[in-house]
């Protein structure tokens, strides 16, 4: 039998409370483990009941040299603009980092600042924000793409200093401890000029304009579905920029697209999990769309894809659940063939295959039907080709 204290004890092994709703959170269980853990010290209430009044700079060390110069650059966030720079550092150059440098001959020191500041707990959303830009740009500037343990084998610090001077000492300080070593190639800088900033803005403004042009007149599912269709078409059309993104950049491009049409949330709570995109009618919000993406790597990569699209993200309210494929394979049609046959097999997939055609296209579309808690749901599969051969 329970103890009395064993009795009162809370689920969570701790409570967070947020000064900015009030809010609490808990945090962790008693016998596992919390992740990605953010620490935040000092005066929280004050920054975030007066941002005006104080100034955000937040630094850390990215595990790899990256190949862009040292010219600052903003990326909107929110109402507030985010100041980057990039620095590359040699080993001993470190001034505040816990990133094991000693097997690194360079990394790169990146430094924000945000005045009016953010709040202490949208430390890691700023950091977000910045690396995607940073994604971009370097798809710009033709340089090789940061990968996924470049970005999360990091610590970030972010220190809240009062205004008009920051020389004093930190009024609060938000930390995010993660770290890692990772040993790649340097390449030469690349200056981040100004066709080079333009040229990272104009692939999202040309890809939304594609895409949203014939949409806006259909349907709700029919513009997701087109939405979907185009956005693989427009792939294609230009692989050599985007085949150097990743999954979560290039999701987010789809994301912005799509905003344009409906509401659209990247990252929304649903069901077990978090879903790679929620798509609502603004015409009626009880009519809703999940969208999940996955690169093409390996078998369980599409085993993820299947758990997530048909069982842990979907309840059974959604009026459709589109599964996207990405692919920078080379055997396009092996990786169609494959994926086609793995979903086929599912025991939630109830219904044949029908391709679906927009105009001359050649875009690889499938509609069929899934049962999802009981209920009948239509289920689009669609092929994003970016396959890339540099030497053509």
């Amino acid at each position: 039998m329970a103890s009395d204290m064993e009795e009162d004890r809370p689920p969570f092994a701790a409570e967070v409370r947020s000064h900015a709703t009030g809010e609490a959170y808990g945090v962790g269980t008693h016998d596992g483990v919390t992740h990605a853990s953010l620490a935040i010290e000092g005066n929280q209430k004050a920054v975030v009941e007066h941002p005006g009044s104080f100034r955000a700079i937040a630094v850390f060390d990215l595990p790899v040299a990256l190949g862009l110069g040292e010219e600052p650059w903003s990326v909107p966030f929110g109402d507030i603009n985010l100041e980057c720079v990039l620095m590359r550092r040699a080993r001993g150059q470190e001034q505040w980092t816990s990133t094991n440098t000693t097997l690194l001959p360079a990394f790169t020191h990146v430094r924000i600042k945000a005045t009016p500041s953010f709040a202490p707990d949208q430390t890691p959303a700023a950091v977000k924000a910045v690396l995607q830009h940073l994604d971009r740009l370097l798809a710009a500037a033709d340089q090789p793409p940061l990968q996924g343990r470049h970005k999360d084998e990091v610590t970030v610090r972010a220190s809240f200093f009062p205004l008009p001077h920051i020389c004093g000492p930190a009024v609060a300080q938000a930390t995010i401890p993660l770290t890692g070593v990772v040993n790649v190639a340097i390449p030469d800088q690349t200056p981040i000029t100004a066709s080079i900033l333009a040229a990272a803005e104009q692939l999202q403004r040309d890809l939304t304009e594609f895409v949203a042009d014939r949409a806006r007149n259909e349907s709700f599912i029919e513009q997701v579905l087109r939405s979907v269709h185009d956005f693989g078409f427009y792939c294609r059309q230009h692989p050599e920029t985007l085949t150097r993104l990743n999954e979560e950049t290039i999701r987010d491009l789809l994301l912005v697209v799509q905003k344009h049409l409906f509401a659209a949330e990247g990252e929304a709570i649903q069901h077990q999990g978090k879903t790679d995109i929620k798509l609502v009618n603004p015409e009626d919000r009880y009519q809703l769309v999940v969208e999940e993406l996955k690169f093409w790597s390996r078998e369980g990569a599409i085993r993820e894809l299947l758990q997530q699209g048909l069982v842990s993200h979907v309840t059974g309210q959604e009026d459709l659940i589109v599964l996207q494929v990405l692919s920078r394979n080379k055997d396009w049609m092996h990786v169609v063939d494959k994926v086609r046959a793995m979903v086929s097999e599912h025991h939630a997939v109830v219904a044949p295959f029908k391709r679906k055609i927009y105009g001359r296209s050649k875009e690889h579309l499938y509609l069929t039907e899934a049962t999802v808690h009981g209920e009948q749901i239509p289920l689009a599969l669609s092929f994003v080709n970016l396959y890339s051969d540099r030497r053509d």
